[in-house]
């Protein structure tokens, strides 16, 4: 969590605080298992070693105010405003995407609408953007630009007093943090309200007769693009239970053989691992397998 700025910027201790999950309990919560129910949870310790335990969807891949806009001078936030990104739109979305889960699980991918197909796209996409390392990310790139702005405009027309007190002005308004998490709405938008809806083939692999399982973690969406936040994409897959693959891929792609199907869930969970994600979460307690290290790669892999 972020620590409070001695300044007149509004921060976490001004405001109440409220979790924002950047993954959706509504997602972890089909890894739950058992009459307490909960999930199996993996975190690589500083030290190397793997703690594994239980854990609740409630209590993890959230950070407090995650997405709340910081009311500070010339920022353009106030009480009417700040908490408009997690309190509207994402509460929202992930509303929606729910409700399309479940349809596709239900009846199917044929059954859903066109504007339904947007908006799970849409959800599919942004859970990488609202990852608090992506926002940060996001943020520390925004102000290296505004560094960078303001010394070439110096060189080009000096004024250097003018050009340094227009960026102390900026970096007070809080103008990087608030724009990362203002771009997760113009993202929401643009891809909703897209022309034209996705061409590639959208698939659910059902692995209700397979002993394995695919995995989750706090960055559950494996992709292949190329092009950030694009329709583009050679591939996109997430897990929506431990048995259901979700994954767009083109239309040469196909899943029906009994192997390809076997390679899918090793496929997914292998390059889950490689993202480095913070957690992993798992419904039964994770084991090797006859040809894959899982515990080895989770002391490897797990950030």
């Amino acid at each position: 969590m972020r620590k409070a700025k001695k300044n007149n910027i509004q921060t976490l201790s001004d405001e109440k605080r409220e979790n924002h999950h950047y993954v959706p309990i509504f997602l972890l919560k089909n890894w739950c298992s058992g009459k307490e129910k909960k999930m199996w949870w993996y975190r690589r310790m500083p030290s190397g070693k793997v703690n594994e335990g239980r854990i609740s969807p409630k209590s993890t891949s959230f950070e407090p105010n995650l997405n709340m806009l910081r009311k500070a001078p010339f920022s353009g936030v106030n009480d009417k405003n700040f908490a408009v990104v997690e309190g509207i739109y994402l509460k929202k979305l992930d509303t929606q995407a729910s409700i399309i889960m479940n349809k596709m699980l239900d009846k199917g991918i044929p059954s859903l609408t066109e504007e339904e197909r947007k908006v799970w796209l849409s959800f599919v996409i942004l859970l990488s953007d609202r990852n608090p390392d992506t926002l940060l990310k996001a943020e520390l790139t925004g102000n290296t630009i505004l560094d960078e702005v303001i010394d070439d405009s110096i060189k080009r027309w000096g004024h250097e007093e003018v050009w340094r007190k227009a960026a102390e002005l900026l970096k007070k308004s809080e103008f990087t943090y608030n724009d990362s998490r203002i771009l997760l709405l113009d993202l929401v938008k643009d891809m909703t309200y897209a022309k034209h809806s996705d061409p590639r083939e959208w698939q659910i692999v059902d692995l209700s007769q397979s002993p394995l399982e695919l995995f989750s973690s706090n960055l559950p969406v494996v992709a292949g693009i190329k092009k950030r936040h694009s329709f583009k994409a050679d591939f996109l897959g997430m897990a929506l239970t431990p048995k259901h693959l979700w994954f767009c891929a083109p239309t040469e792609f196909a899943f029906d053989n009994e192997l390809i199907r076997y390679l899918l869930i090793t496929y997914y969970n292998v390059r889950l691992l490689l993202l480095r994600p913070k957690y992993v979460y798992s419904l039964n307690k994770i084991v090797d397998e006859k040809h894959i290290k899982y515990q080895k790669a989770l002391r490897e892999f797990l950030k």
